[in-house]
């Protein structure tokens, strides 16, 4: 057996033990290898599972967060997924708005109508996204997140792939992460901090919006009068 393996297994067992918790639980689980460090832009053009196109620089203006999995995920995927949607349930109004898009890694298997109902489970505010198979490489690559297909014995196969949860903010940069083992007070605390500083942001931008006469652009500037 890897080390990678090895990791992967004591991960899942991880996850096991807390999965009637509810709850982000004590329990500690280290960023995987390649996770990003610090402020940084990632992008993303993919479809919801009806079909509607999603653009990361049309979503500028508003806080959300990004997880990268497949529907087939044995335990982290559904597990961090029921626990974003407890976060959003503890933030009530303040959650209102927020939306997690689930990438799936697997677009060959994860058709729009499997997508579609396995996101439903988790509640509102879940959105899945799906797209070639280009497309999702290039949106894991912008998010920097290491994946990669494991065979199994059954003929099948897995998908290793970085459990984070990104949470970016209204200026379109990850900003944040989100870990199984994390305490959910403490991400609860994280996720509200960005939420707040969004909301900060677009107040900001709509302020100074109202602030220019909607006449600015059609105005004469003095200095082109004066060359005349």
């Amino acid at each position: 057996m890897t080390r990678f393996l090895a990791l992967r297994r004591a991960f899942y067992l991880c996850v096991l033990l807390f999965l009637d918790a509810a709850a982000w639980g004590p329990a500690r689980v280290a960023a995987p290898r390649g996770a990003p460090q610090g402020l940084f832009a990632a992008e993303f053009r993919l479809v919801t599972a009806d079909g509607a196109g999603v653009d990361s620089q049309g979503l500028e203006g508003r806080a959300y967060a990004v997880l990268f999995g497949y529907t087939g995920c044995p335990g982290v995927c559904p597990t961090t997924l029921a626990e974003v949607a407890a976060l959003r349930r503890a933030l009530g109004a303040k959650a209102d708005g927020f939306t997690l898009y689930f990438i799936t890694l697997d677009p060959e298997r994860d058709t729009a109508a499997v997508l579609k109902d396995y996101v439903a489970s988790f509640g509102p505010g879940i959105v899945g996204l799906r797209g070639l198979e280009e497309e999702v490489v290039a949106a894991a690559d912008s998010f920097r997140v290491h994946h990669r297909r494991v065979s199994l014995d059954d003929g099948g196969y897995a998908i290793d792939h970085n459990p984070a949860v990104f949470i970016v903010d209204a200026e379109g940069r990850v900003v944040d992460m989100l870990m199984l083992g994390m305490a959910r007070s403490a991400a609860l605390a994280r996720l509200e901090s960005v939420l707040r500083d969004s909301a900060r942001v677009t107040t900001l931008s709509a302020n100074a919006s109202a602030l220019i006469p909607a006449s600015f652009g059609s105005a004469r500037m003095p200095w082109r009068e004066a060359t005349r």
